[in-house]
């Protein structure tokens, strides 16, 4: 987890609710050893790095979060209402799979009713529900990451899964053999559904459909003769035209109009 907060920003609300939890673990574990805070250090120490290398360098150690809050500032995304920002992560986490969404509605609802499964899964869920609180609030404060909401979501994805196979095989453990023929076949049937699910929806995987940025491809790579290009785009499609010419340097960009993109957009001028 530390090492991951070292790869990008996403990670830190994970590791910032790993710390909080692991240190209350360490202040009630009897007896009390140092050694009991070494996981949360070990977590935050990537963060801690990080921070002290943008006081260095940039202008605070908070220099990721000014940035990215004056860009969305700045964009359409600022203008959004309180409650539009509220609801950006809790509507991705439902669109990114309903499935585990369900199940850890489910999984919540259990875990409040049963103490032992509160034990096990209490401090994971606290460290889930600190991390998706963080990123809302990181998001009301334009501070959160600027693009596709569901990919801070990945890590609850997979953390709501584990819990989920967890719950389910001990379910199956515990149970009276009559019974566990029942809990079986629930579980395979919950499988199969949410594997059908899935390979309807991922048909429309990243660049393809509204996505697809062919044709601005083809037109870059058309384009490398010219010596200087004025490209007038109609949102962010001219970013492939841009790589496909291959010289960034000789390409003066223009505000975008915001506009549907279109296999014409982004308008271009080698004059």
């Amino acid at each position: 987890l530390g090492l991951a907060t070292l790869c990008r920003y996403e990670p830190w609300t994970l590791a910032l609710g790993f710390a909080v939890a692991s240190t209350v673990t360490a202040i009630r574990r009897r007896p009390r050893a140092l050694g009991g805070f070494a996981p949360a250090l070990l977590a935050l120490t990537g963060v801690v790095l990080w921070m002290a290398w943008n006081a260095h360098a940039h202008d605070g150690p908070l220099h990721f979060f000014d940035r990215v809050a004056k860009f969305r500032r700045a964009s359409e995304s600022g203008d959004a209402s309180w409650a539009t920002k509220v609801l950006v992560y809790p509507t991705a986490f439902v669109r990114g799979s309903p499935e585990l969404t369900l199940g850890a509605a489910v999984l919540v609802g259990i875990a409040a009713l049963r103490s032992e499964l509160r034990r096990r899964t209490g401090p994971l869920l606290g460290v889930m529900v600190f991390a998706f609180a963080a990123l809302v609030y990181g998001n009301v404060r334009d501070g959160a990451p600027t693009h596709h909401a569901e990919r801070p979501m990945l890590p609850l994805f997979v953390l709501v899964a584990m819990l989920l196979c967890d719950a389910l095989a001990r379910a199956v453990a515990n149970r009276a053999e009559s019974r566990r023929g029942l809990v079986r076949v629930l579980g395979m049937v919950t499988a199969g559904a949410a594997i059908v699910s899935y390979a309807g929806r991922y048909r429309d995987y990243p660049g393809t459909g509204e996505a697809a940025r062919d044709a601005q491809l083809a037109r870059g790579a058309a384009l490398r003769s010219e010596a200087h290009l004025t490209v007038d785009p109609c949102a962010y499609e001219h970013f492939a035209l841009i790589a496909a010419y291959g010289a960034p340097e000789r390409v003066t960009t223009l505000p975008t109009r915001k506009l549907p993109v279109t296999d014409a957009c982004p308008a271009v001028d080698t004059k």
